[in-house]
């Protein structure tokens, strides 16, 4: 239950958030942002502000869901950290609405580049040490079907997800109205390398 700790802390301080912001939100929140940061999606503050906790309630419960050996700490290690950094993802996103409805000005886009840069600084980090399973990691059928593809693939795709977060970063440097644009350009070059190196592995060229 210790590997939950992390996951928990931040559901209830995203439940307490909620709680507390709840009589000082307007009725209608913005959820959703352009690429600009203009807001074009909204939500009734109950559900805006329940949005967050109910999504890491599910991971959490999804995580008790999936078969994990508790002496495979190898599995168990990459769950978690897979789990925690999407709460982690979620609990940000929860405080950028909450602060934006009050009328805290900042970039939205910037923010949101932020977050997924050090998201994927981290999976990309970890990616190498991810054992071959049907719930966690790429999981392509090249990769299901051999160890070894799986090994080489994410070894690579570990390092391309590392730069790809640096650069996702590094888009902060781009003029003004540019960063979203730029981060964009960057998932989708590292999602489609990821997807030809796992391809490329397949082929036993490497």
């Amino acid at each position: 239950m210790k590997h939950y700790l992390p996951s928990l802390t931040l559901f209830i301080l995203a439940v307490a958030l909620s709680f507390y912001a709840y009589p000082y939100m307007p009725d209608q929140m913005a959820v959703h942002f352009r690429f600009d940061g203009t807001p074009d999606g909204f939500m009734t503050k109950f559900w805006a502000l329940a949005t967050a906790p109910l999504f890491m309630l599910l991971l959490m419960a999804a995580a008790l869901l999936v078969p994990v050996n508790p002496s495979d700490a190898r599995t168990l290690s990459a769950q978690t950290l897979v789990r925690e950094t999407s709460i982690g993802l979620l609990f940000g996103a929860h405080i950028a609405i909450i602060l934006y409805a009050v009328g805290y000005e900042f970039d939205m886009a910037k923010y949101v580049t932020i977050l997924m840069g050090i998201v994927f600084l981290i999976l990309g980090n970890y990616m190498p040490r991810f054992q071959p399973n049907r719930y966690i990691g790429i999981r392509t059928p090249w990769t299901l079907a051999s160890e070894e593809n799986w090994r080489r693939t994410h070894r690579t795709a570990g390092k391309i997800w590392f730069i790809g977060g640096l650069l996702m970063l590094a888009c902060l440097l781009l003029p003004e109205g540019t960063t979203a644009f730029g981060f964009l350009f960057v998932l989708i070059a590292v999602m489609g390398l990821t997807l030809a190196v796992t391809f490329y592995h397949s082929r036993g060229r490497a």
